[in-house]
C-alpha cells in the first residue's frame, strides 16, 4: 500500500497551530519538502491533488477531469497562500530550514481542510438529507457504472418502491412521525443490501433499487440450482419481506416521539400500532444485449408501471415485468403479499370484457352481475386510497376513474 503523504483524516478537533520544531515527517513527507527547497513547486501540487482525489475518495461515479482540476486549483491557492519558501537554494540554516518546515506543515493541515469540505459538499450534492439515500443524479451515475462493469451472464433489475397510505401517517401523525418511518426504510433496505447494490429516494415517499451482478447459484444445503432469474426473484422477495415486518409505534420515553419496531417482537402490542409498512412495487430485469444498453430513463419507466400496476390489483406486492406486448404495453406478473406469503394474482378480466360478457344473460341475471362488478370497483378504488378497513374512507379521484370506465363500457356494450 502507498504511503499517504498525510496521517491521521482531519477532524473537528484538528488545529492549525504550527506544532513542534522537531516533529518527525515521514519519507514521503521529507522528499515533498525537499521538493519545496528546490523550487520544484509542480511536483508538489501534483503529489498534493493526487493524494487528496484518492484520500477522500471523491465520489467513484464521478471520475472526471474537471474535479481533478478543481482540487488542483485549491492545492495551488493554499500553497502560495501558506507557504513563502523565497528562492530556491541548496545551502540553507536550521533555523530556515524549521520555518520551512513549518510552513510546510501548516500548508498540509490547510489542504486537510479544504478538501474536507469539497468532500461534505458532495456529500450534500449526492446523498438525501434526510435519509441518506442517492439523489436522483448519483444514482444515474451509479446504473451507468453498473452496466459497464456487470460481467457476461449475470443480471440486474430495478426496484421502484412506493409506500402505500404514506400520506395517511404524515396527515394523522405528523411529519416527524412521516420521517421516522422514512430512514428506517432506508436503514432496512441498506441492512438487505449488498455494497455493489445501490438506493435512492426519486421523491416523497417513492425510493428505487439497483440490483446488480446477480448470478446463478447452487443451495449448499439441499444441492437445488437456481437460475440467475430465479436469484434476482429471490433477492426482491426477501427485501420485500424484511420490509414489510416493520412497523410504526409511540416511542413511549417521550411525548410526540415515534419509533420502528419489528411486528415479530413479542412486547408490541396490536393496539398500539399507529402503522404497518406496506410498498406497491415494480420489479424490471436489467440485462445486456449484444449492442444494446437500456437507459435508466426506460428501465425506470417499466419499474414505476410495474408499481403502479400493483397498486391497482390492491397494494403490498410485487409486480414483475416478464415482458412488452404487441402493442407496446408492458405485460407481467403480480404477487399480492398476505399473511407473511405471496400469492400470485390470475389475470383479471377488463371491466369492459366483463360487461361483454353480460350480453348473454338475461335482464335480473345482467343486473345483479352489474352490481357485483360495481362493488368490486368500488373496493378496488377503496384499496387504492385508503386503509381499507372502512366503509366510510374516500375513494376520491380512483372512484371517479372506476365509475367513468363502468359508464364507459355500458355505453359502449348497450347503447
Amino acid at each position: 500500500m502507498t504511503e499517504p503523504i498525510l496521517g491521521a483524516s482531519p477532524t473537528a478537533e484538528t488545529t492549525h497551530d504550527d506544532g513542534p520544531d522537531d516533529v518527525v515527517l515521514t519519507d514521503k513527507q521529507e522528499k515533498l519538502l525537499n521538493n519545496m527547497f528546490s523550487g520544484d513547486d509542480a511536483i508538489v501540487v501534483t503529489a498534493m491533488t493526487e493524494e487528496m482525489y484518492t484520500r477522500y475518495n471523491m465520489n467513484p461515479d464521478r471520475t472526471d477531469q474537471n474535479k481533478m482540476e478543481h482540487i488542483k486549483r485549491i492545492v495551488q491557492q493554499q500553497y502560495r497562500r501558506t507557504y513563502h519558501a523565497g528562492p530556491p537554494t541548496k545551502q540553507i540554516g536550521y533555523e530556515e530550514k524549521a520555518r520551512r518546515k513549518k510552513e510546510f506543515l501548516r500548508f498540509l493541515r490547510s489542504i486537510e481542510f479544504s478538501t474536507a469540505d469539497i468532500y461534505r459538499l458532495e456529500i450534500q450534492a449526492d446523498y438525501d438529507e434526510l435519509t441518506g439515500a442517492l439523489r436522483p443524479a448519483a444514482f444515474g451515475l451509479r446504473y451507468e457504472r453498473a452496466l459497464q462493469n456487470m460481467p457476461e451472464g449475470h443480471k440486474g433489475a430495478l426496484m421502484f418502491i412506493d409506500l402505500d397510505n404514506f400520506k395517511i401517517v404524515n396527515d394523522t401523525h405528523g411529519h416527524n412521525a412521516g420521517n421516522v418511518v422514512l430512514k428506517a426504510l432506508v436503514e432496512k433496505i441498506n441492512e438487505s443490501i449488498r455494497g455493489t447494490d445501490a438506493l435512492c429516494r426519486f421523491g416523497g415517499d417513492e425510493f428505487m433499487i439497483l440490483l446488480s451482478e446477480i448470478k446463478e447459484s447452487t443451495d449448499k444445503m439441499t444441492e437445488k440450482h437456481f437460475t440467475a432469474k430465479e436469484n434476482m426473484r429471490r433477492t426482491i422477495e426477501r427485501i420485500f419481506q424484511n420490509i414489510a415486518e416493520l412497523c410504526l409505534i409511540e416511542d413511549v420515553s417521550e411525548v410526540g416521539k415515534y419509533k420502528v419496531v419489528s411486528t415479530n417482537d413479542s412486547e408490541v402490542d396490536e393496539k398500539d400500532i399507529l402503522y404497518r409498512f406496506s410498498m406497491s412495487v415494480g420489479a424490471c430485469e436489467l440485462q445486456l444485449q449484444e449492442g444494446e444498453k437500456p437507459t435508466l430513463d426506460v428501465i425506470q419507466s417499466r419499474a414505476d408501471q410495474g408499481a403502479y400496476t400493483t397498486k391497482s390489483e390492491g397494494k403490498n406486492g410485487i409486480t414483475f415485468i416478464t415482458g412488452i406486448n404487441e402493442d407496446s404495453t408492458l405485460s407481467g406478473e403480480t404477487e399480492i403479499y398476505q399473511d407473511s406469503k405471496f400469492q400470485t394474482l390470475k389475470k383479471q378480466e377488463t371491466i369492459k370484457e366483463k360487461m361483454t360478457s353480460l350480453k348473454e344473460l338475461n335482464p335480473p341475471e345482467r343486473a345483479e352481475e352489474l352490481v357485483k362488478i360495481i362493488e368490486k370497483a368500488l373496493d378496488a378504488s377503496r384499496a387504492m386510497t385508503g386503509d381499507g378497513k372502512g366503509e366510510d374512507f374516500p375513494a376520491c379521484k380512483n372512484v371517479k376513474l372506476n365509475i367513468k370506465a363502468l359508464a364507459q363500457s355500458i355505453s359502449e356494450c348497450y347503447y
